[in-house]
């Protein structure tokens, strides 16, 4: 179970780092924001729980974006669940 005086604490902060964070403009928000990644023990070692790629569109060399994905999907990972 979680403890919820400790996941509210621990919001606070991250929502306070986050606004920390954002306050470097010359940055794409994704450029910072991805820096926060938690790590996560599933029995084959700790693995971030996010990945992240960038991406290029082909045909429109202005469009790009920052591509996030499941390192470990909780759906695969039951005990990543309550």
């Amino acid at each position: 179970m979680i403890d919820q005086n400790i996941f509210k604490i621990n919001l606070a902060l991250t929502q306070q780092y986050c606004e920390q964070q954002l306050i470097q403009t010359g940055k794409h928000f994704a450029d910072i924001l991805r820096s926060i990644n938690p790590t996560c023990r599933l029995g084959d070692g700790d693995a971030p729980l996010f990945t992240y790629s960038y991406w290029s569109c082909p045909t429109d060399p202005a469009y790009n974006a920052y591509i996030t994905q499941w390192g470990k999907d909780p759906i695969d990972n039951l005990n990543l669940i309550e």
